[in-house]
């Protein structure tokens, strides 16, 4: 059996342990999920429970250095406009707020939404846990769905005045202090993996540097190592990236022709791609924005080598680029 990382890289499954919140269960390591919201320390982590139809969030190191407040929120399109929120304010845990809100059409003003669902179980000066239904059954709340969403995240250190009525005007904030990511939020739980005489290949771009443009698809040959020469299966593709605010899409292809064919590597942009290459076409494993480790069943798997495989693959990494960066690797 082979286990195939693809392209990025999402070390570290939550070190939290979310037991106390669910009434003292011990919850299995496969349930919970966790991204980075900065590039640093703030880190969301959450399990889906699927039986009662609500998601237990914890934010960890929301309110480090003299940050008193910090809001998680969701959108339809990523944009911060018309977009709902959970507003959480640390105040020396005297009089510790949160605030279920939804932003105004231009985004200039946050609302106080009537109804609140945002429901806090604990907050501290370092991090806090909630839980939120999956449909509230709120106008200005967005239901939670199995598709990619829109996460969208801000803190600030001036306290903000979360008594003053019905709503607030918008506080500026600084672009390190605010983001969105693409998250498959009710993602289905790990899948354990039943084998334990596994072979772990790696398929990576080493070290690419993108030019200022918004779109490159970036393609490397390779050729795979010798074990297949008999026949496995794939039982796992796990994302693995660096850049994750860069990487759109990542895709493997196999090169499907004769098992004596030899295909040129390559390391490159796509538009320069060998034209013996163009054969390695046939999709083997894909991920995006959002998605996480895909697991095959435990009676299933992806056949691959044998007497008639040829032994080149194909990644094809997609980045997008909007604000024109130069030089990121």
């Amino acid at each position: 059996m082979i286990k195939i990382i693809s392209g990025l890289i999402f070390y570290g499954i939550l070190l939290l342990n979310l037991s106390g919140f669910l009434n003292g269960n011990k919850i299995p390591q496969n349930r919970l999920h966790s991204i980075n919201l900065d590039h640093d320390h703030v880190k969301m982590s959450w399990l889906v429970d699927w039986n009662s139809k609500e998601v237990f969030f914890h934010i960890s190191n929301a309110f480090e250095g003299d940050y008193t407040w910090f809001s998680l929120g969701f959108s339809k399109r990523g944009e911060f406009e018309r977009s709902d929120l959970c507003i959480f304010q640390w105040q020396n845990d005297l009089f510790n707020a949160v605030v279920d809100a939804y932003t105004s059409d231009d985004g200039d003003s946050i609302y106080f939404d009537d109804k609140q669902d945002c429901i806090l179980l604990r907050m501290d000066d370092n991090s806090i846990a909630f839980k939120k239904k999956f449909d509230t059954c709120d106008p200005h709340d967005l239901i939670m769905h199995e598709g990619t969403m829109y996460v969208l995240w801000t803190r600030g250190i001036e306290e903000l005045d979360l008594d003053s009525g019905t709503y607030i005007a918008t506080p500026n904030t600084t672009s390190k202090d605010n983001g969105m990511h693409m998250v498959q939020i009710l993602r289905a739980d790990a899948i354990d993996i039943p084998e334990r005489k596994l072979k772990h290949i790696e398929i990576l771009l080493d070290h690419v540097t993108i030019p200022d443009q918004e779109t490159t698809y970036w393609c490397k040959v390779q050729k795979i190592d010798k074990i297949f020469r008999k026949k496995h299966h794939i039982v796992q593709f796990e994302p693995a990236i660096v850049n994750e605010d860069l990487v759109h899409h990542i895709e493997v292809f196999h090169c499907d022709t004769g098992p004596d064919v030899e295909i040129p590597l390559y390391d490159g942009d796509c538009n320069t791609l060998p034209e013996k290459a163009k054969v390695c076409s046939k999709v083997m494993a894909l991920w995006a924005m959002g998605a996480s480790t895909f697991t095959y069943p435990k009676e299933t798997g992806l056949p691959i080598g044998g007497k008639d495989f040829n032994p080149y693959i194909r990644l094809e990494v997609h980045f997008n680029n909007p604000d024109l960066r130069k030089g990121e690797d």
